[in-house]
């Protein structure tokens, strides 16, 4: 799906995509406001695979009706709100649209893929900025040189480069990119999130064995090579742990709490209150404040 295709950009994009791939259905998504004109496309309207919906992008329910319907994969976001004049003059349109549409476009894409059995293996999202969110470049020769070339620089605009908007145009196109950047690299790390506290739950039985191994060694002989061997690998173990964040829930003597502990029976106690842990059968971890694992516990009564 590409949005905003009737547009100068767009229509140019569209074009590309319907002739160069015609395995490919090609999605024309644009509401025909100022900047759009299908008679852009007249070249390629009947091309088998090629479809064009008028629609807003700021109608979330149209949008995931299209996701749904077409069974987009991809999307080039190109729909904008553009010109720095009309954007000092209509500030609230420019918003809408390129903050609030580009997150609806999201949204709608996030919760379509997310359901479907492959999640997002083969999807892509590009979101088209400008170069109008770094601001200006410093004139570094505003006097031009002496075979006539006008002001120009030396520096140059790069991914690095900050932010540094000058209209609303400008800032409401950075404020629906940075919204797309942050939910990316969220979406990322609950997903690498997910998988490591995968993988850790996979590791805690290995650590519950060394250390129900090691609490059975004699007094006598926890100085055998063997077992300070053992000890050591236990201790490394434990260390790269806590390096990843991993962390052992406290429990005995600590106040019962449903979201870290599992109470597996009562006791009674002559040290702790009603309602205190008083005994660990099972040590509990966390991953960045994520339960992996509850402590399995005995509560006094």
């Amino acid at each position: 799906m590409i949005t905003g295709g009737a547009g100068f950009i767009g229509s140019h994009v569209v074009r590309l995509f319907v002739n160069k791939y015609p395995s490919y259905r090609i999605i024309n998504l644009d509401k025909l406001t100022y900047a759009g004109n299908l008679a852009n496309l007249k070249d390629i309207e009947d091309k088998p695979n090629y479809v064009f919906v008028k629609a807003d992008i700021c109608d979330f329910e149209k949008m995931i009706e299209l996701f749904s319907e077409y069974k987009i994969d991809g999307v080039i976001h190109l729909a904008a709100e553009s010109h720095v004049d009309r954007s000092i003059n209509d500030p609230f349109t420019f918003a809408r649209t390129n903050v609030m549409g580009t997150l609806s476009l999201l949204q709608a894409a996030k919760l379509t893929w997310e359901s479907l059995s492959e999640g997002y293996e083969g999807k892509r999202f590009y979101h088209i900025s400008t170069d109008e969110v770094y601001g200006a470049l410093d004139l570094t020769n505003p006097s031009g040189n002496k075979d006539g070339r006008g002001p120009y620089g030396h520096d140059f605009f790069k991914e690095t480069t900050r932010y540094s908007p000058h209209s609303p145009y400008s800032a409401s196109k950075a404020s629906g990119f940075e919204n797309f950047r942050k939910r990316t690299d969220k979406e990322k790390q609950a997903m690498f999130d997910t998988g490591a506290k995968s993988v850790i739950e996979k590791i805690l039985p290995v650590v519950d064995n060394f250390e129900r191994g090691l609490a059975t060694v004699p007094e006598e002989s926890k100085e055998d090579p063997f077992v300070d061997g053992m000890n050591r690998i236990y201790k490394q173990l434990m260390t790269e742990l806590e390096n990843i964040g991993v962390k052992p829930i406290e429990a005995v003597g600590q106040e019962f709490d449903p979201n870290l502990h599992n109470a597996v029976m009562q006791v009674e106690s002559d040290e702790y209150e009603s309602g205190v842990i008083a005994q660990e059968l099972q040590k509990g971890y966390t991953y960045h404040d994520m339960v992996v694992r509850h402590s399995m516990v005995g509560v006094v009564q």
